[in-house]
């Protein structure tokens, strides 16, 4: 059954942020989501400046990103960092 059909407007892929972390399988989870629902899929955790090119080429509807910055010693410099990252994947037309 489509997440649609039961009123959902969209769908959220959340990584969980472990100590014992397994393979990260986003890819896979996306292409699952993708596969099985047209609504939009944003994407949460474990997001940081080494791993958002790769998540970008899925092209999700939102980014949600927490702790990359929260717990950055300089959050200010970190969240300066990652949107210059977004703005530049991001076409002009599109971007917040």
């Amino acid at each position: 059954m489509d997440a649609e059909t039961l009123g959902a407007s969209a769908i959220l892929i959340h990584r969980e942020n472990t100590l014992n972390e397994q393979a990260d399988n986003l890819e896979n989870d996306w292409q699952q989501v993708r596969d099985n629902t047209k609504l939009p899929i944003f994407v949460q955790g474990k997001i940081n400046p080494e791993n958002i090119q790769t998540i970008l080429t899925l092209r999700p509807q939102v980014v949600i990103i927490g702790d990359a910055i929260t717990r950055s010693k300089n959050p200010a410099q970190e969240a300066a960092t990652i949107k210059k990252m977004l703005d530049e994947a991001t076409p002009p037309g599109q971007r917040l």
